[in-house]
């Protein structure tokens, strides 16, 4: 049998083991290669915007959104002195900063709230747009306007330019025109919007009457004791 010469055999057998080697890279990135999945696509914009609800002030982050969570904490914070029997809460919202529970008088059936917002630089809106949002979570039962039972009001308190706000009537609760809670009957509020360094900060105060109108000593020193 004629039999191939030397130099043939070692190219034919260089030329099979190439190929084995290839054979084998191809087969093991094809097992290995990792499998595509559809990238699930994004809440936030799957849902058409309400044109029935009001629009949330300009420079107001979106409700539910992170925007007052670590982010809003990088921001320039302010300090402030809590009041004597307020408790300090987790907030219940990645909207707010902090909250207070704030000890309900006798007879008033719970507690009230104060709750503080801060959404981060350049963000919150203007003190007018927060003020007129937050009247307008009252309804008044003899079917008035909110707005002419309402007090705002602008003083200097250490140099700063805050915006006080008070009403009374029955809480909506609500944000955005979505309500949030079961309309309470006889309660208040009272608001202060502080400028911040680098964004207003805003305090809220709600709960039945009796209980906002007995602390609103208690809310004034707070916000005079910001700094």
């Amino acid at each position: 049998m004629h039999r191939p010469p030397q130099r043939y055999r070692l190219v034919l057998s260089l030329a099979t083991c190439l190929v084995a080697l290839v054979s084998a890279s191809c087969s093991k990135g094809t097992t290995e290669a990792p499998s595509s999945s559809p990238t699930p696509a994004s809440a936030a914009g799957s849902a058409a915007a309400d044109p029935n609800r009001p629009a949330l002030p300009s420079g107001h982050p979106p409700v539910g959104s992170d925007a007052a969570g670590e982010g809003a904490a990088q921001g320039r914070l302010i300090a402030w002195t809590a009041p004597a029997g307020w408790k300090e809460e987790t907030p219940t919202s990645k909207m707010r900063y902090a909250q207070f529970r704030v000890p309900g008088v006798d007879g008033d059936p719970e507690d009230g709230e104060c709750a503080v917002f801060y959404f981060g630089a350049g963000q919150g809106g203007s003190p007018k747009d927060n003020a007129a949002r937050w009247i307008g979570q009252f309804v008044q039962p003899d079917g008035s306007s909110s707005e002419s039972r309402s007090k705002t009001e602008i003083k200097s308190v250490n140099g700063k330019e805050v915006m006080f706000v008070e009403v009374a009537g029955t809480y909506t609760a609500s944000m955005a025109g979505m309500q949030t809670g079961e309309p309470k009957k006889d309660y208040a509020l009272l608001g202060a919007i502080v400028p911040g360094p680098d964004a207003p900060w805003f305090f809220k105060l709600t709960g039945p009457k009796r209980t906002v109108e007995a602390n609103r000593e208690a809310f004034t020193s707070l916000v005079t004791s910001i700094h």
